[in-house]
């Protein structure tokens, strides 16, 4: 009976692994990847999180290129260099339909390799960093292009981790080990803020979302910036914000104007045991301060705080 029980498992088990293998691979595409058009790996135009593994073991370091002059990576490119790796379009569902934005950071590719063959470098002389620095590598536009290189050796005997600012001799190999170029180049080391900038200009009395702000990394946090904002919230607008402008404490507030009829979230409780019901806005009180809802199941009229435009906390 055991065994039968045991086989019976293992066939389901086998089919399910056999059902998962065999389904397409589902792919998603970055919104706008940071590449140099010349040398395009997959695993850095896609959304790695929501992207089938099988993917990215079987095609992400495989690599097209595309015209200077290109600003977007199309689907059709992608497919089509799919293709002639040998993929089958029929085992790739491709989630994305719009093209990915180009920034075309020159010489990325060079700049991760010689950001990685350093610390792998200094690492084995114990030198150590923070954390959370970033190393930047400047003067990367006097290094060539990845097409005229087959290896990178550095040479840190120069570099001297105690001082903000130094530098490093890289050096690019051909397939004997012979040297076909060398440049110095400087390193630092940066700590990284991540802060919301606007995506348009705001007026004061306007209301605002999530979706009006985007995420831009800055090497000096400005004071009271907001690292954060939440998603599905209505804001107002309480001074003036620019396009680009960093976004700072102050700057919104959680809004809690709400209209006769509106469909919102009737909490009562408190904290530790709450509950959450659907109601209708049937009046505004002292301005808004408090307003009058119906509870949809019950069909009982209570009075609540709005706790922003879509909640209402019960007050009696």
């Amino acid at each position: 009976m055991n065994f039968k029980k045991i086989t019976i498992c293992f066939f389901i088990l086998t089919v399910s692994f056999h059902v998962w293998a065999d389904a397409p691979m589902n792919v998603k595409l970055k919104a706008k990847a940071d590449v140099d058009v010349h040398n395009i790996r997959f695993e850095d135009i896609v959304d790695v999180a929501s992207t089938d593994p099988r993917f990215i073991k079987q095609f992400g370091s495989y690599v097209f290129s595309l015209d200077d002059a290109s600003d977007y990576i199309h689907p059709s490119d992608i497919l089509t260099s799919l293709v002639r790796y040998g993929a089958n379009l029929e085992d790739i569902n491709l989630l994305s339909t719009e093209p990915i934005k180009v920034l075309k950071t020159s010489n990325a590719g060079i700049m991760d390799e010689v950001r990685y063959k350093l610390l792998q470098a200094l690492s084995s002389k114990g030198v150590k960093f923070a954390g959370d620095k970033k190393m930047v590598v400047h003067d990367i536009e006097n290094l060539p292009a990845p097409t005229l290189y087959q290896s990178i050796d550095l040479d840190v005997a120069q570099f001297d981790p105690s001082q903000s600012q130094s530098q490093a001799l890289v050096r690019f190999l051909n397939k004997t080990g012979q040297l076909v170029y060398s440049s110095m180049v400087r390193i630092s080391f940066e700590t990284e803020f991540k802060v919301l900038v606007s995506k348009r200009n705001l007026l004061p009395g306007s209301n605002a979302a999530a979706g009006d702000f985007e995420e831009k990394i800055v090497s000096v946090k400005p004071a009271s910036a907001v690292m954060n904002i939440q998603e599905n919230t209505q804001f107002q607008v309480l001074n003036p914000i620019q396009a680009g402008q960093v976004l700072i404490e102050g700057d919104l507030s959680v809004s809690t104007k709400m209209n006769k009829g509106d469909m919102v979230t009737v909490l009562t409780g408190d904290k530790r045991f709450q509950v959450r019901t659907l109601g209708r806005v049937k009046d505004i009180l002292d301005n808004g301060s408090s307003v009058v809802v119906e509870n949809l199941e019950s069909k009982k009229e209570l009075i609540g705080k709005p706790l922003n435009s879509t909640e209402v906390q019960v007050i009696y």
